[in-house]
């Protein structure tokens, strides 16, 4: 039987679920806009409120307590994905810059990396609106409310939501028979991840140098995508 805590807040949240779903609309409209102004290449920002079981279940965790709806800090989430995984710090930079930050509740994941962990090494921050932007008539409702912004590359998520599905999302309860498995793919995983961006370094620099070598060595210069944008 549910204690009567968790079922008062089960059904406050129920009331107010519809400003975290809005909520988290507008944060993440707001995040896709000021990453597009820096610059930052996204494959996706997504967003949710929290679904009803997922909290009732949080609210059972005996490690956790709370003394308010207020105090569970992720009823809204939005998901930022990055192409690469140097991507995530940038976007971070910029998170930092907008928003004011709940450190004491936000966790840099991959601080805690492990061989087989791979998938847990996004960066997660709790934030709310800056004062400056609470003041604002569209965002004045929101003010003081918080959300959940989790930060990671193509490639951790997935790994984490692939893990997620199998239905193992700690190293604990990998049977260990197969656990070795898991690490060697999450290694080849973070190689990929960092051969990406290598990639991505190294065809720049090569996009850079064509028009020169188009210059002094017409000759050498292979037809390509970069060469051919270069001549014409």
């Amino acid at each position: 039987m549910k204690s009567v805590p968790e079922d008062g807040f089960l059904r406050e949240y129920q009331s107010r679920k519809h400003s975290y779903r809005d909520f988290a609309d507008i944060l993440a409209s707001l995040l896709t806009t000021i990453l597009t102004e820096h610059r930052i290449r996204l494959h996706s920002v997504t967003h949710r409120a929290k679904d009803d079981a997922s909290l009732a279940t949080k609210l059972r965790r005996p490690d956790r307590t709370y003394a308010c709806l207020a105090d569970v800090t992720d009823l809204a989430g939005v998901r930022v994905i990055t192409y690469f995984h140097d991507d995530v710090d940038h976007v971070a930079k910029s998170v930092e810059r907008e928003f004011r930050i709940d450190q004491a509740n936000s966790v840099d994941k991959r601080s805690l990396m492990y061989p087989d962990r791979f998938g847990y090494i996004s960066l997660h921050y709790v934030v709310e609106l800056s004062p400056e932007r609470a003041k604002m008539s569209e965002y004045r409702r929101f003010a003081g409310m918080k959300a959940e912004v989790q930060i990671r590359s193509l490639l951790q998520h997935v790994w984490a939501e692939t893990q997620h599905d199998l239905g193992y999302k700690s190293r604990r309860s990998v049977p260990r028979v197969i656990r070795r498995r898991f690490a060697r793919l999450a290694g080849m995983l973070e190689i990929a991840d960092d051969e990406f961006v290598a990639l991505r370094d190294e065809l720049s620099k090569y996009e850079k140098e064509v028009p020169e070598r188009i210059e002094d060595e017409p000759s050498s210069v292979q037809l390509d995508k970069a060469s051919l944008g270069a001549y014409f």
